[in-house]
């Protein structure tokens, strides 16, 4: 049996979920790098943390919900763009 201390643990267990989330997220955006764009916004911490907290109890995820209501904005507010422009 190996022997192994609390820090030590800890330390492998932090490098090896740092190495999965981090493939995980390449794996991700590699996948859909073909269709998808990213977009980064700046808002209010106070802002963000309710929009999160809400999102989680209703089990959805963030990036799902600003899409939806993007889609909703547009289709009152969009000028006339050419069919290829919309999708």
């Amino acid at each position: 049996m190996i022997e192994i201390n609390y820090e030590s643990f800890l330390a492998f267990f932090w490098n090896c979920h740092f190495y999965f989330c981090s493939f995980i997220h390449v794996r991700i955006h590699f996948m859909s790098a073909k269709t998808n764009k990213e977009m980064h916004i700046n808002m209010d911490d106070n802002l963000k943390k309710r929009f999160h907290a809400t999102c989680v109890m209703q089990s959805k995820k963030m990036n799902k919900v600003v899409i939806e209501l993007i889609q909703q904005w547009l289709e009152t507010n969009e000028i006339g763009l050419p069919n290829e422009a919309k999708s």
